[in-house]
């Protein structure tokens, strides 16, 4: 890793970091773009999420934090496997993978979908909380 992970990413609700911006790594393989890529995908899943693509008006406060709060969720996951992993794990695990593929290879969709059930479950533990 190149550097401290932020806390966040999200400022105000307004603003998000992407790619090389948000993610500390060693910039091997050019996973800058790739992350960026994801990261802009994986945004405009959260918009359309919480946003009606058909609707004729903009989205308001509410609605965009609750976009910006999946994407958090989404770029936390990555930050946590991350720093659970050791540098002998991460070259047992490069070494054990025939094919570079994976490094370009991450279904997006899937795990925003992941991501949206996770915080769908902790929003209805905190309202029965509550």
């Amino acid at each position: 890793m190149a550097g401290k992970a932020l806390e966040t990413y999200v400022f105000s609700n307004r603003v998000t970091l992407i790619g090389d911006a948000a993610h500390t790594h060693g910039g091997a393989f050019a996973a800058g773009g790739s992350l960026a890529i994801d990261d802009a995908y994986c945004f405009s899943l959260a918009l359309n999420h919480v946003f009606p693509i058909n609707a004729n008006r903009k989205p308001d406060k509410k609605e965009l934090a609750k976009a910006f709060k999946l994407l958090i969720a989404k770029q936390k996951e990555k930050v946590d496997i991350s720093r659970t992993e050791t540098d002998e794990g991460l070259r047992e695990r490069i070494i054990s993978r025939p094919d570079p593929a994976w490094i370009s290879e991450h279904d997006v969709k899937a795990a925003f979908d992941r991501t949206v059930k996770l915080v769908g479950k902790i929003v209805l533990i905190t309202r029965v909380i509550s």
